[in-house]
């Protein structure tokens, strides 16, 4: 069905390579229209009204902080167990604060019906021990996503179940542990990391993050890496932003051309 929409489109842009060479590879037709570019996330700039927020929720000045997007739809979307997911996250959020020293900030990246990330975040804290609930905010609020995005800028460490969350950190050079269900993490990571023992150190499923160890060992390494991983990060934002921008070079181009026709 995909192949026979596709195949009559004058441009498809691809935002990771695994989507772009299976794309091309079962899309009939002329590959020349198939554009492998980078999510247009990429190109968002945060908010100087995120500094603000960040002041707001009490997070104490040169305290290190983890952001934390914890998903209400992963769950359904992976088929998880819901109670195992909610123990996971209580663990890895108890070793930030106990073994790190960090504060932790709970960001509700997607605020909808079904699937509202501020509802999990709430059960996640009424699970944690008292202590740890003391270093814990949630960034709730009508926060645009700019000012989102400022805010995870402001971290330490990113721990997503959100791609576009993630992407809010990697493109601010934040080192970012991905909990993937799908290609995308797989893909986008991928591109952004350059490397596959970098992909596969940022990158866990979603049932191996449910195996508390799993996920806590994932996120003390990266922890331990930040320094490194940030600098490679830095490095990569120009690449990313180049591709992110041939979108809509790509589109103008096309435009051009169908109206030459």
């Amino acid at each position: 069905m995909f192949s026979a929409v596709a195949s009559q489109a004058t441009l498809l842009t691809l935002r990771e390579t695994l989507s772009y060479q299976y794309v091309k590879a079962h899309v009939p037709g002329d590959n020349s229209r198939i554009d492998h570019t980078a999510d247009v996330a990429f190109l968002l700039e945060p908010s100087p009204s995120g500094e603000s927020f960040f002041s707001a929720l009490g997070l104490p000045p040169g305290a290190p902080v983890v952001a934390c997007s914890v998903s209400g739809g992963i769950v359904h979307f992976a088929g998880a167990d819901a109670a195992r997911h909610l123990d996971s996250w209580c663990r890895c959020i108890t070793h930030l604060v106990e073994k790190i020293g960090a504060h932790v900030l709970l960001v509700p990246h997607v605020q909808e019906l079904w699937h509202d990330d501020c509802l999990v975040q709430t059960k996640l804290i009424r699970c944690l021990p008292p202590h740890v609930a003391s270093k814990v905010r949630i960034a709730g609020g009508d926060l645009r996503a700019g000012e989102y995005k400022a805010l995870i800028s402001r971290c330490d460490l990113l721990v997503a179940e959100r791609m576009h969350a993630a992407i809010a950190g990697l493109s601010t050079a934040v080192p970012t542990v991905v909990i993937g269900y799908s290609v995308k993490a797989r893909g986008i990571l991928g591109d952004v990391m350059g490397s596959e023992a970098d992909t596969e150190r940022l990158l866990i499923s979603v049932g191996d993050f449910c195996n508390p160890e799993l996920g806590i060992t994932r996120v003390q390494e990266a922890w331990n890496d930040r320094t490194r991983l940030r600098g490679v990060l830095q490095a990569a934002r120009p690449r990313l932003t180049a591709a992110a921008h041939k979108n809509f070079a790509s589109l103008q181009n096309a435009l051009r051309h169908e109206q030459s026709s």
